[in-house]
């Protein structure tokens, strides 16, 4: 998913399709979860802590991370680290399917501005 690596693409065989695999898609939605909470994080000290349940599939969070993750998520319309997480899961979601069609127009529809989780 490197700018070279794109532009080597693009410059040598013009005509091939670039396609990205799903892990490091979501891996970059995962550094911008963390990100958003690290800055949010500085006016708000609940979510000191919550590294790493936001970053655990949710199945895999012990009792205490799970509670405390599900009180931050209910908090979605005010917790920016929230919405940063819905947005990630739904991109998981997304990135599921295997048609194309309906993969690049449900990403078209998330991506589209005023569009919510």
């Amino acid at each position: 998913m490197s700018p070279a690596f794109i532009k080597g693409v693009t410059d040598h065989p013009p005509k091939a399709k670039i396609t990205f695999d799903k892990f490091h898609v979501v891996a970059h939605a995962s550094q911008a979860v963390d990100e958003m909470r690290r800055t949010e994080q500085r006016t708000d000290p609940a979510l000191k802590g919550l590294r790493w349940a936001l970053l655990k599939d949710k199945c895999k969070l012990s009792p205490d991370q799970a509670r405390d993750f599900d009180r931050l998520v209910l908090q979605f319309t005010t917790k920016r680290t929230a919405r940063a997480w819905l947005y990630r899961e739904q991109l998981g979601d997304i990135l599921d399917r295997r048609q194309f069609n309906i993969v690049s127009a449900m990403l078209a529809h998330v991506c589209a501005p005023g569009s919510s989780p």
